[in-house]
């Protein structure tokens, strides 16, 4: 009992405060998500295998490109304010963007070790019915030659 407690302890550790933690290391990922998941049958859902998800790649990068040729000199005075509006317009997109970037590879480090969680929790499952199932046959065998072999008390 105080094993199986402590292994509930383990996994809900790491599927609650999963983002928490940093991005999974290759060993780890390597044996639990490649070998172990199959042991028990538990596959990591489409999009997130091998640690790479589903891209959606958007226009090209804004932060690569200039997005506005300085003012000629020609320009009216009015057009200049504009301009820097939209500089500064531009440079808060790309900070939305670097965010949103950031957001969802967390959601990434967090569903890889959400599924390190459920394979571990299984793979102990697996292995705890198989040691109850032997202490079982082992207590059914051992009190029937007990029974046997002491005739007539019971």
């Amino acid at each position: 009992m105080v094993i199986s407690l402590l292994e509930t302890v383990f996994i809900t550790n790491i599927q609650c405060s999963s983002s928490n933690y940093p991005a999974v290391p290759r060993w780890l990922r390597l044996i639990v998500l490649d070998y172990l998941a199959r042991l028990v049958h538990l596959y990591q859902p489409l999009g997130h295998q091998h640690g790479k998800s589903l891209e959606v790649k958007l226009q090209p990068d804004v932060a690569n490109h200039t997005p506005f040729e300085e003012p000629p000199s020609t320009l009216p005075p009015m057009v200049e304010p504009i301009l820097v509006e939209l500089r500064q317009l531009c440079t808060d997109l790309e900070a939305i963007r670097t965010q949103i970037d950031k957001h969802f590879l967390g959601n990434e480090n967090t569903s890889e070790w959400v599924h390190i969680g459920k394979v571990l929790d299984r793979l102990l499952f697996l292995l705890h019915i198989v040691f109850i199932s032997v202490s079982f046959i082992t207590i059914i065998c051992v009190w029937s030659l007990w029974y046997r072999l002491v005739p007539g008390k019971y």
